[in-house]
């Protein structure tokens, strides 16, 4: 059962929580304020090692589990009770919203380029680290949605209060002014 705000799990098996045994939970949608807290519960690279233009996407059943817990108001301690089943059932509710289509667009949004003021009062919106590839590149979606803020000139509320899928737009739009650039020597 779903409606725009909320998407009900039926549950393959009874789960505890609060004291009471739940045979479904209620899910609401993730906004702004989730994926600045706990990033995306996904990552998606391009290329991989000499596999040129292979791309993957890889769940983060860490982030997918955090996700689970404050969309359905339970402890992350339940959440760990819940069957493999119904875990999966549940990370299709929490990561589907992140690629919805057309429902929430950004072109109501202005955003202007970032300027270096920008960049040095809010920081750099990647964390350079190496995986075991040695080409992990990630993103502080904290910092991206104060570029968001910033950039479209919207109050902070405005962008914690995006729908996932408008987030993830306005994101893109920021983090397309970082990228592609290319160094030359002489």
């Amino acid at each position: 059962m779903s409606n725009a705000e909320t998407t009900i799990l039926e549950l393959s098996s009874p789960l505890a929580a609060h004291g009471t045994e739940y045979t479904e939970l209620t899910f609401r949608q993730p906004i702004g304020s989730d994926v600045m807290k706990l990033g995306l519960p996904m990552s998606i690279k391009s290329g991989n090692g000499l596999k040129v233009g292979k791309t993957t996407m890889s769940i983060d059943a860490v982030v997918i589990a955090e996700y689970v817990s404050r969309l359905a108001s339970i402890p992350t301690s339940s959440v760990k009770l819940m069957s493999v089943k119904d875990l999966m059932r549940a990370q299709e509710l929490v990561v589907s919203p992140f690629g919805e289509g057309d429902s929430d667009d950004v072109s109501g949004l202005d955003i202007r380029e970032p300027n270096g003021a920008d960049f040095i009062e809010l920081g750099n919106p990647f964390d350079f680290s190496t995986g075991a590839d040695g080409s992990d590149v990630l993103m502080n979606c904290a910092v991206v949605g104060r570029y968001i803020a910033r950039l479209a000139k919207i109050p902070f509320g405005d962008v914690e209060a995006m729908s996932a899928a408008k987030f993830m737009r306005a994101l893109g739009e920021v983090l397309d002014f970082f990228g592609d650039t290319e160094t030359k020597t002489p």
